[in-house]
Parts: structure tokens; sequence; C-alpha cells
């Protein structure tokens, strides 16, 4: 049937229909622009959370041991372009003093595919030193060998500093405490002796281990006392010459001015 031979109300749902595909077509379109949309807009975010990310990203091919990629934060923590890191070996962002460790946890990902929580040393562009901790994941051929890695470094600078810093003022503490001519000792808010220097062995005149789990009510020649004092202590946060009578394991009873401070949890709650 030719056009002519058609009714006029036939031309007229024929074209409706045409407009409905159209309209559909139409649909499909801005919906297909809307999904590239969100991908496009998915590929930057995920991008952006990876070349911003806290963390150092570097893949490293694992013949090589060159670079292949890298991330922003790479480039802003080491103080290098990306042309001066891309392609270069991985052992050049090492420092001299890490190098030698750096080749075996690298022959250890080849050997493997993964490394975990390694702690090396990079050198940035001035020399200084960047302490990281390293985690590798490798990705393989269909045959099940190791193309390359995904690195994560770490940067546990602060970290290493902080746990530099403890250690040295618990030598501090420990140096202070060991070597004080005064009785000092710490216990729980129950009263258990938690430590004692030799100075308080000496004084109360008790084996130290001996001592260590004790409660200090034992030592008060009027344990009540210990009640009071505890209240006090609490109630002030610190007492300074308060005065005691304690008794030696000889039985000899011995007067002392006891300055003491609270230890509280983080929450304030009363420790010892």
């Amino acid at each position: 049937m030719t056009d002519q031979d058609k009714t006029t109300e036939q031309l007229i749902d024929e074209l409706e229909t045409m407009r409905q595909r159209v309209t559909e077509l139409e649909q499909v379109e801005r919906q297909y622009k809307g999904t590239l949309e969100s991908l496009e807009q998915s590929g930057r975010t995920y991008y952006d959370l990876y070349d911003n990310a806290p963390d150092m990203f570097v893949f490293v091919d694992a013949k090589t041991a060159n670079i292949i990629r890298c991330n922003q934060t790479v480039v802003q923590t080491l103080g290098y372009t990306r042309e001066e890191i891309i392609g270069h070996s991985i052992f050049e962002r090492y420092h001299p003093d890490c190098v030698e460790d750096a080749h075996k946890v690298f022959q250890s990902f080849v050997e493997t595919g993964e490394v975990h929580d390694a702690e090396l040393v990079l050198k940035r562009k001035d020399g200084t030193k960047v302490d990281v901790s390293l985690n590798v994941s490798s990705v393989r051929d269909e045959e099940g060998n190791v193309l390359y890695g995904r690195s994560v470094w770490r940067n546990i600078t602060r970290h290493k500093r902080a746990v530099k810093a403890l250690r040295r003022s618990e030598t501090r503490y420990r140096t202070l405490f060991g070597e004080s001519r005064d009785a000092v000792y710490m216990n729980t808010r129950e009263g258990k002796i938690l430590d004692i220097n030799q100075a308080g062995v000496d004084l109360l005149g008790y084996p130290r281990d001996e001592l260590i789990g004790m409660n200090v009510r034992r030592l008060y020649v009027h344990p009540e006392e210990r009640s009071v004092f505890q209240w006090e202590i609490e109630r002030q946060g610190s007492v300074r010459d308060y005065e005691l009578k304690f008794r030696r394991k000889d039985g000899t009873q011995i007067d002392c001015l006891v300055t003491s401070t609270v230890r509280r949890a983080a929450d304030g709650t009363v420790l010892g």
C-alpha cells in the first residue's frame, strides 16, 4: 500500500508512532549521556583520590625495577618532578643507607609477589630522609608471572620520631626513678604496687619481688589512713609532704612525708 492509498487516519497513526519512537530514542540518548557523564565523573573522582591520597603510590616493573607510574603525593613528598621519577629505577628513590635493604625487599617481591610493612628510608631531592612503611601487591600475567607491583609508601617519619622521643623519655624516667634517693613507687587505685625503686626497697626492707603486687595498705601502721589519704589525693589531684607512718618488714615503724600525684586515664578515670 502506498502513502496515497492510506487513509488520513492511518497516516496520523503512523506519524504518532514515529513521534513516540523519536521520543524513546531521545530518552535513550539522554540516559546514555547521563551514564557517560557519571562514568567520567567517577573516573575523575577515582583519579583525584589516587593522585592526592595521603599515601605515596608507585607502580614498579618487576623486571627492570623502573617506576611506571606514581601519584602526585610522591612528587610533593620527595620534591622531584614526575619526569625525574617515571622511567627511573626505584632504587634511586631510596636513601643510600637503605639501598641494600631495598634490594632485598624487591627481590622478595619478585619471588613472592607481595611485601608487607617493610620499613625503609626514602631520600628527598634535598637529601633529607623520609621513613616509610612499604606494602606491595602484584599484577600477574596469565601464566602467573609477576609483571609489576602496586606499591604503597606510607610516611611514618613522625611516628618514628615520636617513638624515639618516647624511648628517650622512658630512659630519662627510668634513670630518675632508679637513681632517686627518695623512695618512689607506683600503685593502682586499689593499692596494688606496680613498681618501686631501689630506695623504696631499702627503706621498707622487703625484696623488690615481694613488694611488687603487694597492697600498699599492708605497709601502713594504721591501715585506715589509706582511705583518708586516697580521698584527699583524689580530691586535690596531688598532695605534698603528707605525714604517714609505714612499717618495715622487720616491724620497725618509720615516719614518712609522702608527695603523690593522681594518675588518670584519658577519660578522667583514676588509675592510681
